[in-house]
């Protein structure tokens, strides 16, 4: 199998679709954050405080050239912004099949109210802001997310249920 790269916006559901994705084809998962956090022994937070944007950027495409270069057949969860920084798309485009893994902004939002301690370009903002955040960012990258290979609207995915469904549709979708 060829390697599929899952690409959409931060809580669109790259991570645990993507691992249950492996686990159904047998293939290595690789997350590029958790990759890039193993690789420089510190959270994204902290590349983020200590490096800026643009130095996390660099260090996740390095990153994305290693795992992509190393590993034939694997599912690659990639970061939010991934795609949208150097020539990221056309690379990942180049070396799979991408998947966008689309969500509406209401969805988006919902859950990533959940999550926005934990993300840099979150921490501290209300929900205003964040509404705000995301329409701002998917307006954006949306040109970089529509450049994937196979859109795939993943719903809401607030249950397991929501989950399973989801995933169950992205195999049929994939032929896997």
């Amino acid at each position: 199998m060829e390697r599929i790269f899952l690409i959409g916006f931060m809580c669109s559901g790259k991570t645990t679709l993507g691992r249950l994705l492996a686990e159904r084809t047998g293939c290595r998962f690789i997350d590029l954050d958790e990759y890039i956090i193993k690789q420089q022994g510190k959270s994204v937070n902290a590349i983020f405080d200590e490096s800026g944007e643009d130095g996390f950027r660099q260090i996740e495409r390095d990153a994305l050239h290693e795992v992509a270069e190393s590993e034939e057949s694997a599912i690659i969860a990639a970061g939010g912004g991934t795609p949208c920084f150097f020539d990221n798309m056309e690379y990942i485009n180049s070396c799979g099949k991408s998947v966008y893994l689309y969500s509406s902004r209401e969805a988006l939002l919902n859950r990533l109210e959940r999550y926005s301690a934990s993300r840099p370009l979150l921490k501290g903002k209300n929900r205003e802001e964040l509404s705000e955040y995301v329409s701002s960012a998917m307006s954006q990258r949306e040109a970089f997310y529509n450049k994937a290979s196979v859109r795939f609207d993943v719903g809401t995915l607030m249950s397991k249920d929501d989950v399973q469904e989801a995933i169950d549709r992205l195999c049929r979708l994939l032929c896997i």
